[in-house]
């Protein structure tokens, strides 16, 4: 699984660099103060251009252990604030990940321990290129 994700960055950042496009200075998407609170990242860019990345950590604001996703219309110059995907913060998400169709509709899964039960999959959906997500959450 590792390799693949490592391949996924090399491919996009050779297609943008064929396009033309250079990477410019890091900027942080989420909004806790902690680097070490975030993990399970995924990209994936939409037919538009639109670039969508998921995560899991802590928020700043709530304090919640979710899912979260942003996007940018801009090849990462800018980001949108934070939106949950995940719909309870009872839980400890992990393994996500993202994928898009050819019409744009957004596709996450990930597991998550929402209790007394083991781990289980869950699934959401995004209609809107990831401005909102399906909720209630779908166990699978």
């Amino acid at each position: 699984m590792l390799s693949k994700r490592f391949s996924l960055l090399l491919i996009l950042s050779c297609s943008l660099a064929f396009a033309g496009i250079s990477f410019g200075p890091e900027v942080r998407i989420d909004s806790h103060p902690d680097p070490y609170t975030t993990g399970g990242t995924d990209i994936v860019m939409l037919p538009s251009g639109r670039f969508v990345v998921l995560w899991y950590g802590a928020d700043e604001e709530y304090g919640d252990n979710r899912l979260w996703s942003a996007h940018s219309d801009d090849y990462g110059a800018t980001w949108s604030s934070q939106v949950a995907v995940s719909d309870t913060n009872a839980i400890i998400p992990y393994q996500s990940s993202i994928v898009t169709d050819s019409a744009g509709v957004l596709y996450a899964v990930w597991e998550d321990w929402r209790g007394p039960d083991t781990y289980a999959a869950y699934f959401s959906r995004s209609d809107d290129s990831g401005e909102s997500w399906l909720c209630p959450n779908v166990r699978i």
